[in-house]
């Protein structure tokens, strides 16, 4: 922002220099003409200090006029900036100070579960409190990520076998959501991309949040392929959902969701986000049901990229 306002200052005072010039050296042309027709040098130079005095005052009037304009807009900017910075700050404290207990109350919401009879009427409670807690806990890591992304931070990239974290990954999916999961099959093959490991952790927790929201069916299915095509590794994501209606494209912007979607709309938008970081992309279409593709660069694909000037 200041760059740009010091080249629209300097481009400003360049044009009013320029202008002031020209009708400066017009002026001079003028007089001499006058001289020419016969009028007095005396008069005729009383024309051009008149000029000169008009093209002074105007041309100065509007310079003070537009860099005070300039520095107002430059300091609302800065106290703006400051002032979401600020904000940023706040919500990422709140949230990181919230997941300690909110951690806590899932693992108290576990403990009365196992001790919970299946058959006890209370037991429905119980499963009740344990959605609750996992949905806000995926609020408030989506919060999080979301003001991690914001903040300008860079992922760390390493090579991430992607079978092998799949596996990991959904051994503590599973072992986080019991029973409120949705069938998955995946055959990542041997492909190995570069990513984030807490980047890719978040972008496959919500799609399958997006999933159990967004599918409306209780038989949930999801399927997960992975391969190596070229320098990419194009990972696609589908489920057996009613998958979406609006524009695709609409719903990779923060805060925008479907019409009947009851989530945040943050999720899609970090996972456009976190690819976008990561030098790969995400793209999303709707065909029986709710599909993704992600494409990761390889170690290759990093190593040419990270070596462009």
């Amino acid at each position: 922002m200041l760059v740009s306002q010091i080249v629209w200052l300097t481009l400003i005072l360049g044009l009013f220099s320029w202008w002031g010039h020209l009708l400066r050296s017009q002026g001079a042309h003028i007089a001499k003409l006058e001289m020419a027709t016969g009028i007095s040098s005396q008069l005729a130079s009383t024309h051009l200090q008149k000029l000169n005095r008009i093209v002074f005052w105007e041309a100065g009037t509007m310079v003070l006029l537009v860099i005070s304009i300039t520095l107002y807009l430059l300091w609302l900017f800065l106290r703006d900036a400051r002032r979401a910075r600020s904000v940023q700050a706040f919500f990422a404290g709140v949230t990181h100070e919230l997941r300690t207990p909110m951690t806590s109350i899932r693992l108290q919401a576990e403990s009365i579960a196992e001790k919970t009879d299946p058959a006890d009427p209370k037991n429905k409670l119980v499963d009740r409190l344990l959605e609750d807690a996992g949905q806000l806990e995926s609020h408030l890591e989506q919060t999080l990520e979301l003001a991690h992304i914001e903040s300008g931070a860079s992922p760390q990239l390493q090579v991430i076998n992607l079978n092998e974290f799949m596996e990991r990954f959904l051994d503590d999916w599973r072992y986080t959501h019991g029973i409120n999961n949705p069938t998955i099959s995946h055959d990542m093959g041997n492909a190995e991309c570069m990513a984030d490991p807490i980047a890719l952790k978040t972008i496959f927790r919500n799609l399958l949040e997006n999933t159990l929201k967004h599918s409306g069916k209780t038989n949930a299915r999801v399927s997960l392929h992975a391969s190596t095509q070229g320098q990419q590794v194009i990972t696609s994501y589908s489920d057996n959902g009613q998958g979406f209606t609006q524009d695709p494209r609409a719903l990779a912007k923060v805060f925008a969701k479907g019409q009947s979607s009851t989530g945040s709309g943050v999720g899609l938008y970090l996972i456009t986000a976190l690819m976008k970081l990561m030098h790969g992309k995400a793209t999303f279409d709707s065909n029986n049901g709710f599909n993704a593709r992600l494409e990761f660069p390889t170690a290759i694909m990093q190593k040419e990229i990270s070596s462009e000037p």
